[in-house]
This record gives structure tokens, sequence and C-alpha cells, in this order.
């Protein structure tokens, strides 16, 4: 059985690899649909949770339900068992680390200065935006703080409440931002800005939105995706080979 991480690196020829990052995005959304149909949350996306067999390389496979959700289940001692458990957050949306934070530190409530502490970690920690321009990342860092401002001085229990009903858009924060890099360092090693590769990484981009509301719902993004696939894939075939050791660098 092969993690995310040896079987990104398996491959030598860039066209084969980007059909296979291709492939493998398209089979885990359709991974987390079915979950979703069966009121679970994958919430534990990460490198070692997707894994592939060596007898079928193309089809990736969600690893590791000890902390997935269940909706039916969904309050406040819920989540907060939940969150206790968990160690990793680096693919958890801005909301979730509000959750972290309030049940870790036992806040009451939430002021100005801590959502700005929230976001400043967060932001530190969210490596894609380095491909991003500073306006942007500025933009983004205003939109965090906009989004958790409807909190201030209210009861700890409210907001958890309230973060719990964006439970559906956890996972498609989780998908998006793990390809999100993928494409990026793609993109950015092949220079291939005008291409469908550069397209998709705009339509995941929306989907990292620290405003729950404004992320794409796993079904529309599976549409989208697809209509993306039909583009001309010609480039494919004249990407250096020997580029792909700055991917592995990277």
């Amino acid at each position: 059985m092969l993690t995310f991480a040896n079987f990104l690196t398996d491959f030598e020829e860039p066209k084969i690899f980007i059909f296979y990052v291709i492939s493998s995005l398209s089979y885990l959304l359709q991974s987390l649909v079915q979950l979703e149909n069966e009121r679970i949350v994958f919430f534990q996306l990460s490198h070692q949770n997707i894994v592939f067999l060596e007898s079928c390389r193309e089809k990736p496979l969600l690893h590791n339900f000890e902390l997935s959700l269940q909706v039916s289940k969904l309050n406040e001692e819920y989540i907060t068992n939940i969150i206790k458990k968990t160690t990793d957050y680096s693919l958890k949306p801005l909301e979730v680390h509000v959750l972290f934070y309030l049940i870790e530190n036992n806040m009451n409530t939430m002021s100005y200065s801590f959502i700005e502490e929230i976001v400043e970690v967060f932001m530190k920690n969210l490596s894609i935006l380095t491909f991003f321009s500073q306006s942007y990342r500025e933009n983004y860092q205003k939109s965090c703080i906009q989004s958790l401002k409807k909190y201030i001085n209210k009861p700890k229990k409210e907001i958890i409440l309230d973060i719990l009903t964006n439970y559906d858009k956890w996972d498609i924060y989780s998908i998006s931002i793990l390809y999100l890099n993928i494409f990026a360092i793609i993109s950015k090693t092949f220079s291939l800005k005008d291409t469908f590769i550069n397209q998709i990484s705009l339509e995941l981009s929306k989907n990292i939105h620290p405003d729950p509301a404004k992320r794409e719902n796993l079904d529309g993004l599976i549409e989208n995706y697809e209509k993306l696939l039909n583009c001309d894939w010609s480039f494919v075939n004249s990407l250096d080979s020997a580029k792909m050791n700055q991917i592995w660098d990277i």
C-alpha cells in the first residue's frame, strides 16, 4: 500500500504525473460525495490518510475513519470529544481552528483581539498563500477577520453550534487546499499559466475562502472540474521531464 506522498514521487514523466494527479482528485471527490450521502464527514484528509493499492494505483482510498464525523451526532459534546483527539489541523478550515481554540482554551466567548490572534496563526501555517500576491494575502486576512466578527461577545455554545452548521464545507476545503498546493507547484514549475491546470487552481481556490458560505459544494466542484477537463491537453506533450526533480524538491 502506497501513501499519497510515495505515490506522487513515483512518476518520472510530467504528463503521466499530471494525469494521475487529475484522476486521483476525481476519485477522491466521488468518495467524499458517497460519504456525504451517508451523512459522514471524513474530517481527516491528509497525505497520510490517502493511500493507493499496488494493484490499482489510479484509484486512491480514504484511510483511517477513527475521527470522522457522524452528522446525526453533531453537537457541542460530540465535537468537543473529536477536537480533543485531533492532532493535525494543517488542512482544516478557519472555523475548525476556532473550534480548537475555544475548546482547548475553555474560552467563554471571542474578542476582536482573540480573532486577530487566531487568524495570524492560521495564515502563518497556510503555505498555499505563498503562491498568491501580497494583495491577495492581505485581502484574505481581512476576509478571515470579517468572517469571524459575528462571534464577538457571543456565548461559546452559540458559536460552536453556528460553526457546526457548516460541516458540509469542511471536506471540500481540505481536498481543495491539498490539491491546490499540488496544482500550484505544477503550474509554477512548468509555467502553465494559460492552461487548464491554472483554471483548475482558480476553481479550487474558491473553496479555501474563510467564509464557508462562499465555498462550492462537492457536487458543484465535481461538475465544474469535469468541464475543465474537456480543455486542450496538448501542452502536456512538451513538458520537460528534467523539471520533475524541481517538484520533488518543493
